[in-house]
């Protein structure tokens, strides 16, 4: 099954296949590297460009059109280096965090920094009484918010990799007629060449046949 998800994946743009690998299989690289995130002001975490580009492509083969609050779930969800189902309890207070600040984004209310490298505590400490029950209220859905964002995100990749893929059959029966056409040429080609020299040489031989008579 991981040798298919990795030929499928080879014709993916490599954009979007880095972002797929990175959460399913991250590497050590990836899990210390920092990603900037100017070109994205509203969104209260790092994020890759990678990572933006397959939100985007997958979220038109998803079949809706996503709310900035529904962008902001899949590239949170995106950013986990576990499944949804190994996250334990202080990685699901993070994300409670981060999904909160998605909703607190949307609704233009304040949101509250919380990194990787940060604790928990770190994260939630200046919360007010309302934004800590909240907090908690989100909590308890985050796994099936996780679960529920990365079965959307798996159904993207395949829409996009079976779009890929019928694009490159389209372009390998297309490249087959091209070169079918290219044979039937040289072909042609070929054959007017061999006919001409037959010709120059019935001329030749003529040609010496009358000098033999002459002579």
């Amino acid at each position: 099954m991981r040798l298919l998800l990795l030929s499928c994946l080879l014709l993916v743009p490599w954009q979007v296949r880095a972002s797929f690998v990175d959460y399913i299989w991250p590497s050590s690289e990836n899990e210390n590297q920092e990603t900037a995130v100017d070109s994205f002001p509203a969104v209260p975490y790092e994020v890759s460009e990678g990572d933006e580009t397959f939100v985007r492509e997958a979220s038109k083969w998803i079949g809706s059109n996503l709310s900035k609050l529904d962008m902001c779930h899949h590239r949170v969800i995106l950013k986990l280096k576990n499944s949804c189902s190994q996250l334990n309890a202080e990685d699901i207070g993070k994300l409670a965090v981060m999904l909160l600040n998605c909703q607190s984004d949307a609704e233009g209310r304040p949101i509250y920094h919380c990194t990787d490298q940060m604790s928990l505590k770190e994260c939630t400490s200046s919360m007010d009484p309302n934004t800590w029950n909240a907090y908690h209220l989100v909590t308890n859905r985050a796994k099936a918010v996780c679960a529920s964002v990365r079965h959307d995100q798996f159904r993207g990749l395949t829409e996009l990799t079976v779009n890929k893929l019928m694009n490159t059959a389209h372009e390998q029966i297309q490249m087959m007629g091209q070169l079918a056409d290219n044979q039937k040429e040289l072909q042609s080609v070929t054959k007017e060449a061999i006919d001409e020299m037959t010709a120059n040489n019935d001329r030749i031989i003529n040609q010496q046949g009358d000098i033999m008579k002459l002579s």
